[in-house]
């Protein structure tokens, strides 16, 4: 237990970026809205190792992320799974820009079949982890930086309601 209250301690300090919302903000949002028992998925990415640390799971299997080789672009798919499934559960699915690109697709899905699921993605216009690697590496930045994307245009193209959050306060 102080393992963990250290470890999230430490994560809420190494994610401070000031002026932006951060995931542990995010996360802290989440837990304050999102009803206890709810199932969240998590995308491939660098949010994913932190959600799965600060999430709060409250019974088996409703933390749901794609490993071994941490395919991008699951969320949002499984979380419409999930939710027909289970109907009656609050479903969340959490990714990056890329992987909400590469699925956005499957928003209108989720509006045609009646698959309520809230959808949040974290914009910070680049395929975040493919870059750093290519930094490390030396190599020139190439093929990762993504166009700057809003959720309160795509949701309604799609069906759906989107809503663009800069801060906490306008994420709840």
């Amino acid at each position: 237990a102080r393992y963990r209250r250290r470890l999230t301690d430490d994560l809420h300090e190494l994610d401070r970026a000031p002026g932006a919302m951060t995931i542990t903000d995010v996360v802290d949002v989440m837990k304050a809205l999102v009803p206890r028992d709810a199932t969240l998925v998590a995308d491939a990415g660098f949010s994913k190792p932190i959600i799965a640390h600060l999430w709060p799971s409250a019974r088996p299997n409703s933390f749901v992320a794609s490993h071994a080789f941490g395919t991008m672009g699951h969320a949002l798919p499984t979380a419409i799974a999930l939710k027909l499934a289970r109907p009656e559960r609050f479903v969340v699915a959490t990714m990056g820009d890329g992987s909400l690109l590469m699925r956005v697709g499957e928003l209108r899905t989720a509006a045609d079949v009646g698959a309520a699921i809230i959808a949040v993605a974290f914009l910070d216009g680049a395929y975040t982890q493919i870059s750093v690697k290519q930094e490390r590496r030396g190599i020139q930045r190439v093929g990762v930086d993504l166009p700057e994307l809003s959720a309160s245009a795509i949701g309604p193209a799609m069906g759906c309601v989107g809503y663009d959050a800069a801060t906490a306060t306008q994420l709840s």
